[in-house]
């Protein structure tokens, strides 16, 4: 046993002071600039606020302030601005866009032998007519195209471009449009299943 270099008590050999003296003064963990603070806790979610590594006593937590700092839509901007001015510099340089080249058949979504070529008959008329028969939503997010702020777009489910069926023609926004790049059996199936549901239920109305 040895004693506490401050208060004298007796402690063990492997401590270096006792459990109070541990605590005082530059030891404390909460010790800042030559004063002990108290623990503080924030003003949002009630969470422990962490002051060891600031001279300034926050307020909020960092996810707290965070939520609160990109609130800050003149932030956000300015994060923003700096961002994009960052990438349009890089990428004026072509060769540092990650799709520089790849065209046609060096494309990632490259298909072969894929009909690429629209009729005459596929017009902003023609293509107009299937909204207007989808009643401008989105026939799988359900999103009118009002809240999408852009005009949806003309899918052909079985992929072939040539096919101007209305029964094979479907209205989807951007978003989902996209979706059906990839695993295009699955949506080939999924859209052929949905057309055949709606034909079947306005048969049933008539």
């Amino acid at each position: 046993m040895i004693k506490c270099p401050d208060c004298k008590k007796l402690i063990c050999k492997k401590a270096t002071f006792c459990g109070s003296c541990a605590k005082k003064g530059k030891r404390n963990p909460n010790y800042i600039n030559g004063l002990k603070h108290k623990p503080r806790f924030c003003i949002d979610c009630n969470k422990k606020v962490s002051t060891t590594r600031t001279t300034k006593l926050p307020k909020r937590c960092r996810s707290c302030d965070n939520k609160l700092r990109w609130s800050n839509l003149q932030y956000k901007k300015g994060i923003s601005l700096k961002i994009s001015s960052k990438a349009k510099k890089r990428l004026k340089i072509p060769e540092n866009n990650p799709m520089f080249g790849k065209i046609g058949h060096l494309h990632p979504n490259w298909i072969e032998n894929l009909n690429r070529e629209y009729p005459v008959e596929w017009t902003k008329t023609f293509k107009e007519r299937i909204r207007f028969r989808d009643n401008y939503i989105c026939q799988e997010c359900e999103e009118h195209e009002i809240k999408n702020k852009q005009k949806l777009c003309v899918h052909h489910i079985d992929y072939d471009k040539k096919n101007l069926d209305i029964n094979n023609l479907i209205s989807l926004c951007i978003s989902c449009l996209m979706k059906t790049n990839y695993n295009r059996d699955y949506w080939l199936v999924y859209f052929t299943y949905v057309t055949n549901q709606e034909i079947k239920l306005e048969e049933v109305v008539i």
